[in-house]
């Protein structure tokens, strides 16, 4: 009985995963953009509300925001450890995409972290996040047709 459900889990992360995918290919790299550098590793970031703005600390890493929202927007990326990302200029464009991509990194979160034990959650959690890192570099690489955006 507990195999459908992982096969059911694999189905829903694969379409949410889809959906960041197509997300980031449209409505990011659709328009004008600008690369940030992350720290490049898993990591858990917090957001830090500073008088300058917000900033992002992952790890021993701070990252200047000059806005909640790009702030939100980063934290995600931070999180699935890639080492760069292309963000909107427009900062309310960005805005109106991270309802979206939040919540479906929040079920990849969600689904990929379900697991008999902890151990084999957290592996799953990481093999998910790679497929999903390669996958946004893939997009970069052939809507954006260079390296990095």
């Amino acid at each position: 009985m507990s195999e459908p459900v992982k096969d059911m889990d694999t189905e829903d992360i694969q379409l949410e995963m889809g959906r960041i995918e197509a997300l980031y290919r449209e409505r990011v790299l659709g328009g004008r953009v600008r690369i940030v550098s992350l720290p490049g590793r898993k990591c858990r970031p917090r957001i830090m509300d500073t008088i300058l703005g917000f900033e992002i600390r992952a790890g021993s890493r701070k990252i200047a925001c000059p806005d909640m929202a790009s702030a939100r927007y980063l934290v995600i990326f931070t999180e699935l450890g890639l080492d760069r990302v292309c963000i909107p200029y427009d900062p309310t464009r960005t805005a109106r995409i991270l309802p979206e991509l939040e919540h479906s990194f929040r079920r990849v979160k969600e689904l990929s972290s379900r697991a008999a034990d902890s151990q084999t959650a957290r592996r799953r959690t990481g093999r998910t996040y790679a497929r999903l890192r390669d996958r946004l570099r893939k997009v970069e690489q052939s809507v954006a047709k260079i390296d990095s955006c």
